[in-house]
């Protein structure tokens, strides 16, 4: 085969594999979703001392000196009558401008089944009448014993009931565990609740 004919040969097996290998992909314009798509961000850090603001907000994925825990473990503890559920969401107080004779009716509080509601002890810093409500309600509901589990939740991403959890450990309990995802959490799971009133007389709102 002479020269010309091997090049001609040569540029035909070329475009055949061009076609084989079908067109060329679209180059993606600048700024497209999967160029500029974002990365999930981080969880926070545990903070060196409680949430003081913007309660609502993401959460750490630890619990110094205490345990996280998830839907399904959480589940499997209400069978273990010795761990002691706690709801720290706050209460919904009477309006302000509601007339005195105006009867009110606060809204009705669903949690986790068996769960006992401490209202409002979450907050970064606690009046004293209200860290007074917190310490006596853990002696009295855990009769005293500072080795009973005790679980705390609120919502998903609130810091109150990391809050409630660390001021637990501080005050010498010894295996305090935390819900991060809270009732949201639960209720997606298809899990039941049930109605609870506040635990004792707890304050007003700090």
């Amino acid at each position: 085969m002479t020269g010309a004919g091997r090049g001609t040969g040569l540029g035909l097996l070329a475009a055949l594999c061009i076609l084989a290998a079908g067109p060329p992909a679209p180059a993606e314009p600048a700024g497209s979703p999967r160029e500029s798509q974002p990365s999930a961000p981080l969880p926070p850090a545990e903070p060196d001392d409680y949430r003081l603001d913007n309660y609502r907000s993401p959460v750490p994925l630890t619990l110094r000196g205490g345990e996280v825990v998830d839907t399904a473990s959480l589940a499997r503890r209400l069978a273990d009558s010795q761990t002691i559920i706690v709801d720290v969401l706050p209460q919904e107080l009477r309006p302000p401008k509601l007339a005195p004779d105006n009867v009110w009716l606060p809204p009705a509080h669903a949690a986790i089944p068996g769960a006992v509601w401490l209202p409002n002890v979450g907050y970064g810093r606690l009046p004293p009448p209200l860290l007074a409500y917190f310490t006596d309600s853990l002696r009295r509901i855990t009769g005293g014993d500072q080795d009973r589990p005790l679980v705390f939740y609120c919502r998903a991403n609130c810091w109150m009931s990391w809050n409630a959890a660390r001021r637990a450990l501080s005050l010498g309990y010894r295996r305090v565990l935390w819900y991060p995802d809270g009732i949201d959490a639960w209720q997606a799971a298809g899990n039941p609740t049930s109605p609870v009133k506040p635990f004792g007389t707890p304050p007003g709102q700090p």
